[in-house]
């Protein structure tokens, strides 16, 4: 329907994970946990940013016999 196929759509998502590891590292989401204000402080920094995310699943039909 989009013209999109899996390998494309595997290339768009890791791209944006990139780039979202750039915006919020492992490290300070682990900080956040243990500190009430480094989790008020990320969360105010977040929030200028939106992400939205549009997926759906699709039956594929596979042969059971190649033959």
């Amino acid at each position: 329907m989009f013209d999109l196929w899996r390998t494309k759509a595997n290339n768009t998502l890791n791209y944006w994970v990139e780039i979202l590891r750039e915006i919020l590292p492992v490290s300070q989401i682990q900080e956040a946990k243990k500190d009430e204000l480094k989790y008020q402080e990320l969360w105010e920094g977040l929030s200028q940013y939106k992400l939205i995310i549009d997926s759906a699943e699709k039956a594929i039909e596979r042969l059971g016999d190649y033959q």
